[in-house]
C-alpha cells in the first residue's frame, strides 16, 4: 500500500513486528504518560500564518555543528535496528547518505560502526556515547569513532538507570541469539560472569557521572560534543558554562522519567536560556512536517526523530527510512509555504500562537498563573524575613510546604534532589531481571517552619492499635470505578452542581452547563481551548458557532455517559459537533455508520456532507462504494453529479469490473462534459486513471482522431492529457521492454491474486501438460487460464513486471532431459495470451530460473549433452540472452531464490552426487559466493524467501547405491548471520515440485514422491509463523516437473459455467 504520513508506517510496523519488538520500540516508562504526551503536546500549538508572500521558492537547507544538511530533519540514536531490518543501521545510514542528513548512531548498534561507514562513507554522521565504569571502554569507543570520521559526539546523560519498561519485563525481552551489540565484540570478556542485558554486563553504566566528565571528554578527544537529555533551564546553563557545542532537549522518548516534560514542552525555556550561545536540538514526537516547523519556530536549529525512522525500517529498509524522511521533508515544504515562510531564516516565535504564554513554558497554562497568585499572595501577607532564612527556604511556603507552580516547563526546585545528594557515595545497585535497578529517589529538602506559623499537632501515636509486625499489602480495583463516577459527574450536571463553564450552541440560546475538566479530558478543542492560554479559559459562558443545539447535546451526553444514540435524523448534527469539538470516539463511530448507510439514491449527499466536514475515509468509502456500483449510478444518472475527486478514486480502482478502458474512457468524458466549463480543469484528474496503454491501438487512433475531427477536445486542450497518449503509443511500440515499463496506467485492473500452476507430466501415459490453471479459494476450484504454447515439465518460471515468464524444460518425457527444449514465452495477466521471447542459446532442464533486478537468469541444468554450468542472463530491452560467469561447477536438480538484490542457488546433483552446497550470485559484480552448507543433502527440491528467511523443502536423496529417498526434512538460511536452522518436517515427501508463498505462506504444489513411487496431486502447506504444515487442497490430476507462482490475474466470469472447473479433491490415488 502507498504510504501517505508516518502513522501508516507506525501501523505497518505493529503488524509486522513480533509483538516482543514492537513493545520494545514503542516501550514508554511506567504508565507512558511522557512518551504520550511527546506527540500531543504539539496538538497544543496553534500557528499564526502569514500570507500574500512569494513562496514559489523554498529553501530548506540548514546547517549543524557547520555542516551543511538539506533539511533539519537527522535520525536520533535507537538502537537494535537489525531487529525491524535485516540490515539494520547499514541501511537507516544508507537512506540518511541519500537525503544528505544527519544520522546520530547509537552507541547499541547491531552493525558495528565500521560497517555502517563503510556502507554510507560519504554520511553525515554523529555518535552517540554512554559513560561507563570504566572510562577506558568510553575512550576506546571514542578513539574509534573519532578515526571513522563521526563529526561529533553526543552524550547521553538521562540513563543513570535504565527506566521501567513494563512490557520489556512482562516479555523478558533480549535480543536474539543472532544479533548482537557489535561494538562491545570481545570488550567484555572479563566480565561476562554476571548477569547481562542485551550481551553487555548489566552493570556496565556508571550512575555517578558527573559534569565533571564533560571536562574528562573534552580531555580526549577534539570532536565537538552534544549533550542529550537536558530539560531544563538551570542544566542548559551548565552545559553552557562546562563548553558543549551544542544540547539535544530530550525526555528519552519518554523512556526513562515518567512524568517529566514533553520535549516540546521543554525547549522553550532551554533556548530562552542558551540566547545563541550553543546550537539546541530537539527529539520526541515529531510525527508531521508541521510539527517540525513548530519545535524549529520555537527555537530548535533541528529536529531529530527515532521511532518513525524504525518504522520506515520495518516496512522496507533503507527504501522505508528514505520514505518516512522524504515525507516529512515534503510535509515540512508545504507547511512552510502555507505559513509564509520561504527559508528557515523566517521562522521564529512569531509563527507562534500565544507567544506570551510560551515564553513562560508550553505546560503553564491556567495552574501556573492560579500558581503564581497564590505566591504572590502569600509573599504580601508574610513578615520579613533574614536573607539567609528567605535563601534557606526558598522552596518553603509559609505554612511549611513545598511550593512552586504546576507548570510543565518550571523547575520545583533551585538544586535538584540529585544535585543535593551527589556528594554522597552511592549504594551498591541490587539486581533486579537482569537489569540496573531503579535506585529509591532522594529526600526531598525537609521544610522549615517559620516562626509565625502555627502547624496543627499531630495525634498520639501511642492511643493508637499498633499495625501487626507483618503488614498486609493488597491493591483493590474497583472495575466500576470509572462509570460511577461518570454517573456522579451527570448527576452533577443535571442539579449544576460544581459546573464551572456554561456552553451554548450556535443556533440556539440554548444553556449547558458542564465541568471543564471534563470536557478537556474528552475533546482536544475543549483541551487547546482551557488549557492552552486561550481567552475563553477564564469564561464563564461560550459562544461555540460551529455546533447546533442537537449536536451539541449529544456530544456532551457522551461525555458524560459513554453512550450517544444516532439516526439518520440526528447524524449530521452530531457528526458535525464531533469533528468541529474533535471528539475522536463519537466522530469514529459516525464515520462507521455513515460509511454503512451509503446507497445508490443518497450517495451523492452522503459525499457532499464527508466532503464539508473533510471527512477521508467516508470520501474514500464512496470512492470504492462508486466503483462497485458505477453501472447502477449511470442507469440513474447520479454519476454525472458526484465530485472530481469521487470519480477519480472509482477510475483508479482494481475491483472496477465489467468496464474496458475505452469504456471507461467515455464515462470520464461524459462527466467532464456534463458541466465543461467548470469541470474542464479536472480533465487530468480524471484521465490520469484510465489505463490508455491497456487500449488497443484501434482505440488510441480513435480518440485521436476524434479530437482533431472537430469533436470535444478533451485531451487536446491539457499537454498533460496529450502525454498520456503518447506514453500509451510508446508502451505499445515496445513489447518486449513492457515488464520494465510498468506504471499504474499499465497495470491489471484486478485485485485478485491467485496461486496458479502450470505444465507438468501426468502419470498416466506419461503425457506432458500445457495448461495453466488458477486455484480460487473461495470456491475451491481450479479455473484454466490460456493453455501454454506447448507442453512443458522441468521448466523455469518467473515473475517479473507484473508478467509470468516460463522458459526451456521438456516437452515429452525423458528421465535424463535429453528432450530439453530452448524456448521461451511471456504471459501476459492482463489479456490472458501468451507471447513468445528469445530462446536460450542452451537447451536446459532440471535447471532454476530468477527474476533479479530486471533480468532473468537461467542458472545450470541438464540436456542431451549432460550436466550444464553455464549461467544466461535475459535482456528485455534487446530480447536477447547472454552468458555470464559459469557455476563453480555443473548442477541439475538444484533450487534457487532471491533475497538482498542476490540469487541464492542450493543443493542439487553434481556429476550423480547430491550436494548440501549454498551459493549467491551478485548481478552487479557478476561473481559467485560460497555460503554455508546446508544441513541434508537435497536434489530436486523447493526453495523460496519468506521475509529474510531462505527456506529450503522436501527433495530426493541416494538411499544405498542406486535407489531414492523423500527427504521429509525442512529448513532455513538466515543470509545475516550465514546460519541454516532446522524447522518442522514435511508430512509426505515431495520432489520435482511447484512453490510458491502465497499470503505469507508456503505452497509446495505436485511433484513425486520417491516413498510411495508415484506421482502426487496433493498441496501441502507450510506456516513458517506457527511452524507447522498441513494439506490443504489438491491439483487435478498427480504432476510431476509442474510449477507453480503467485499472481494477480483476472478471475474469469465466463469459466464459472466451463465443465473444465472442478474442484481440488483431499484425495489422492497414491495416498
Amino acid at each position: 500500500m502507498a504510504m501517505v504520513c508516518l502513522t501508516d508506517f507506525e501501523e505497518y510496523a505493529k503488524a509486522h513486528l513480533s509483538k516482543s519488538t514492537w513493545d520494545y520500540y514503542a516501550a514508554g516508562a511506567d504508565e507512558c504518560c511522557t512518551r504520550d504526551d511527546n506527540v500531543l503536546a504539539y496538538k497544543r500549538i496553534r500557528l499564526r500564518p502569514r500570507i500574500l508572500r512569494d513562496v514559489s521558492v523554498s529553501d530548506t537547507r540548514t546547517t549543524v555543528q557547520g555542516t551543511e544538511i538539506s533539511f533539519p530533519v537527522g535520525i536520533a540514536p535507537t538502537a537494535f535496528h537489525c531487529l525491524a531490518w535485516h540490515e539494520g543501521e547499514v541501511a537507516t545510514a544508507r537512506a540518511t547518505e541519500a537525503l544528505n542528513t544527519c544520522y546520530i548512531t547509537s552507541t547499541y548498534s547491531t552493525c558495528s560502526v565500521e560497517e555502517i561507514v563503510a556502507a554510507a562513507p560519504g554520511g553525515y554522521r554523529w555518535f552517540q556515547l554512554y559513560v561507563y565504569r570504566d572510562r577506558k571502554l568510553s575512550e576506546h569507543i571514542v578513539r574509534r569513532v573519532e578515526g571513522l570520521g563521526y563529526k561529533a559526539l553526543v552524550l547521553t546523560v538521562d540513563v543513570p538507570y535504565t527506566g521501567k519498561r513494563r512490557n520489556d519485563i512482562r516479555n523478558q525481552f533480549k535480543l536474539p541469539p543472532h544479533l548482537k551489540v557489535k561494538n562491545f565484540d570481545g570488550v567484555f570478556q572479563q566480565e561476562r560472569a554476571g548477569p547481562e542485558e542485551y550481551g553487555i554486563p548489566a552493570n556496565t553504566l556508571d550512575p555517578s557521572i558527573s559534569w565533571k566528565d564533560v571536562y574528562w571528554l573534552q580531555s580526549i578527544t577534539l570532536l565537538p560534543i552534544i549533550i542529550k537529555g537536558i530539560l531544563t533551564k538551570e542544566d542548559a546553563e551548565l552545559a553552557v558554562e562546562h563548553g558543549v557545542q551544542g544540547i539535544i532537549v530530550s525526555n528519552h522518548g519518554g523512556r526513562q522519567l515518567d512524568g517529566g516534560p514533553a520535549s516540546i514542552d521543554a525547549l522553550t525555556e532551554i533556548v530562552d536560556t542558551v540566547r545563541g550561545r550553543i546550537e539546541v536540538y530537539m527529539d520526541g514526537g515529531i510525527r508531521t512536517g508541521s510539527d517540525v516547523l513548530k519545535a524549529l519556530a520555537l527555537g530548535a536549529k533541528c529536529v531529530f526523530i527515532g521511532r518513525p525512522a524504525i518504522w520506515g525500517l520495518a516496512y522496507k529498509g533503507e527504501e522505508g527510512v528514505r520514505e518516512v524522511l522524504q515525507i516529512l521533508n515534503d510535509e515540512f515544504r508545504l507547511s512552510m509555504a502555507l505559513s509564509g515562510c520561504r527559508n528557515l531564516d523566517e521562522i521564529n516565535k512569531n509563527l507562534i500562537q500565544c507567544s506570551k504564554v510560551l515564553a513562560s513554558g508550553l505546560g503553564s497554562g491556567l495552574f501556573g498563573r492560579l500558581s503564581l497568585r497564590r505566591r504572590n499572595s502569600r509573599s504580601r501577607n508574610s513578615s520579613p524575613q533574614p536573607r539567609e532564612a528567605v535563601d534557606a527556604g526558598a522552596n518553603v511556603d509559609d505554612g511549611g510546604r513545598l511550593r512552586g507552580g504546576l507548570s510543565r516547563g518550571g523547575s520545583r526546585h533551585r538544586d535538584s534532589p540529585r544535585a543535593q545528594a551527589q556528594d554522597r557515595a552511592p549504594e551498591p545497585p541490587v539486581q533486579q531481571d537482569v537489569r540496573p535497578p531503579y535506585p529509591a529517589p532522594s529526600p526531598l529538602p525537609i521544610p522549615l517552619p517559620s516562626s509565625s506559623s502555627t502547624l496543627p499537632k499531630r495525634p498520639d501515636k501511642s492511643t493508637k492499635p499498633k499495625l501487626p509486625p507483618r503488614p498486609l499489602t493488597k491493591e483493590f480495583i474497583k472495575e466500576e470505578h470509572g462509570s460511577d463516577m461518570l454517573q456522579s459527574l451527570d448527576s452533577f450536571r443535571a442539579g449544576d452542581v460544581l459546573c464551572d463553564v456554561v456552553l451554548v450552541p450556535g443556533n440556539s440560546p440554548d444553556k449547558f452547563p458542564v465541568h471543564r475538566v471534563l470536557m478537556a479530558s474528552s475533546s482536544d478543542y475543549f483541551k487547546a481551548m482551557f488549557t492552552g492560554g486561550m481567552r475563553e479559559q477564564d469564561m464563564e459562558e461560550i459562544k461555540l458557532h460551529g455546533v447546533t443545539k442537537l449536536g451539541l447535546k449529544n456530544i456532551i451526553d457522551f461525555i458524560y455517559t459513554s453512550k450517544v444514540t444516532l439516526d439518520m435524523g440526528n447524524l449530521q448534527d452530531t457528526l458535525e459537533a464531533a469533528n468541529f469539538l474533535q471528539v475522536i470516539p463519537v466522530l469514529r463511530f459516525c464515520n462507521q455508520l455513515l460509511c454503512s448507510e451509503v446507497t445508490i439514491d443518497n450517495c451523492v449527499e452522503v459525499e457532499r456532507v464527508a466532503i464539508d466536514l473533510n471527512l477521508e475515509d467516508v470520501q474514500a468509502n464512496i470512492g470504492e462504494f462508486v466503483s462497485q456500483n458505477l453501472s447502477s449510478l449511470m442507469e440513474s444518472g447520479l454519476h454525472l453529479q458526484l465530485s472530481a475527486s469521487t470519480m477519480a478514486t472509482a477510475l483508479s480502482s482494481n475491483s472496477l469490473k465489467g468496464f474496458s478502458e475505452m469504456e471507461l474512457y467515455q464515462i470520464a468524458k461524459e462527466w467532464l462534459d456534463y458541466d465543461a466549463p467548470s469541470r474542464r480543469p479536472s480533465v487530468y484528474t480524471l484521465m490520469r486513471h484510465i489505463r490508455f496503454p491497456l487500449m488497443s491501438p484501434s482505440n488510441l487512433i480513435h480518440i485521436s482522431q476524434a479530437e482533431e475531427d472537430g469533436g470535444s477536445p478533451v485531451m487536446r486542450t491539457d499537454a498533460a492529457c496529450v502525454n498520456l497518449l503518447l506514453e500509451a503509443s510508446n508502451y505499445q511500440m515496445m513489447p518486449y521492454m513492457q515488464p520494465a515499463l510498468q506504471s499504474e496506467r499499465t497495470q491489471i485492473r484486478s485485485d485478485s491474486t491467485h496461486i496458479l500452476a502450470l505444465g507438468g507430466v501426468m502419470r498416466q501415459q506419461l503425457v506432458v501438460s500445457r495448461e495453466l490453471r488458477l486455484y480460487d479459494e473461495k470456491t475451491g476450484l481450479w479455473v484454466p487460464l490460456s493453455p501454454m504454447e506447448a507442453p512443458r515439465y522441468q521448466h523455469g518460471v518467473a515473475l517479473l513486471g507484473g508478467f509470468l515468464f516460463i522458459v526451456g524444460g521438456q516437452s515429452t518425457y525423458d528421465t535424463k532431459g535429453k528432450t530439453a527444449i530452448d524456448s521461451a514465452y511471456r504471459y501476459d495477466p492482463r489479456f490472458d495470451k501468451w507471447h513468445q521471447i528469445a530462446s536460450l542459446n542452451e537447451k536446459r532442464t532440471f535447471f532454476h530460473l530468477s527474476a533479479l533486478k530486471g533480468k532473468l537468469y537461467a542458472v545450470g541444468g541438464r540436456n542431451a549433452s549432460g550436466e550444464i554450468d553455464t549461467v544466461e542472463c535475459y535482456n528485455l530491452k534487446k530480447n536477447e540472452w547472454t552468458f555470464v560467469t559459469n557455476m563453480v561447477e555443473p548442477h541439475y536438480g538444484h533450487a534457487g531464490t532471491v533475497h538482498g538484490g542476490l540469487m541464492y542457488i542450493s543443493g542439487g546433483i553434481t556429476r550423480d552426487t547430491f550436494q548440501k552446497e549454498l551459493w549467491s550470485y551478485d548481478p552487479v559484480s557478476d561473481v559467485w559466493t560460497r555460503r554455508a552448507d546446508m544441513i541434508d543433502l537435497r536434489g530436486l527440491h523447493c526453495m523460496c524467501t519468506v521475509g529474510d528467511r531462505l527456506y529450503v523443502m522436501g527433495g530426493n536423496h541416494f538411499r544405498g547405491c542406486s535407489d531414492y529417498d523423500d527427504v521429509l526434512s525442512c529448513e532455513y538460511y538466515s543470509p545475516l548471520t550465514d546460519q541454516w536452522t532446522v524447522v518442522a518436517p514435511m508430512p509426505r515427501g515431495q520432489s520435482d515440485v511447484g512453490v510458491t508463498v502465497f499470503n505469507g505462506q508456503v505452497y509446495v504444489v505436485g511433484g513425486y514422491s520417491w516413498n510411495s513411487r508415484c506421482m502426487v496431486d496433493i498441496v501441502q502447506r507450510y506456516d513458517p509463523e506457527k511452524d507447522v504444515w498441513d494439506r490443504v487442497f489438491n491439483v487435478l490430476e498427480p504432476l510431476g516437473g509442474i510449477r507453480a507462482c503467485t499472481m494477480t490475474v483476472h478471475l474469469p466470469e465466463w469459466a464459472v459455467d466451463e465443465v473444465e472447473i472442478q474442484e481440488g479433491p483431499l484425495h489422492s490415488s497414491c495416498s
